[in-house]
């Protein structure tokens, strides 16, 4: 899924693609995507009935917020102590 992230920021131009090394514009990728899931999983829970990727795929925030902490590590927004 970081994978996926990356490259869609890859084809949307060498601008977008700055977010990755950019420690502001990386936070702030993270920050939407974060609440992009936030928002599905509010979907479901208002709508259980709907055929969104939240409610098909049991995973889906597990997965998605995983790869946000993966790219958030890469770029150095977080650290583990020492």
């Amino acid at each position: 899924m970081a994978a996926l992230i990356r490259e869609d920021l890859e084809r949307e131009g060498p601008r977008v693609a700055k977010l990755l090394t950019d420690k502001m514009g990386l936070s702030y990728s993270l920050l939407g995507h974060t609440h992009a899931v936030l928002a599905r999983l509010l979907e479901v829970a208002v709508r259980p009935d709907a055929l969104t990727p939240a409610a098909v795929d049991p995973d889906f925030a597990a997965v998605r917020l995983g790869a946000m902490f993966h790219l958030a590590f890469d770029g150095g927004l977080l650290q583990l102590p020492s």
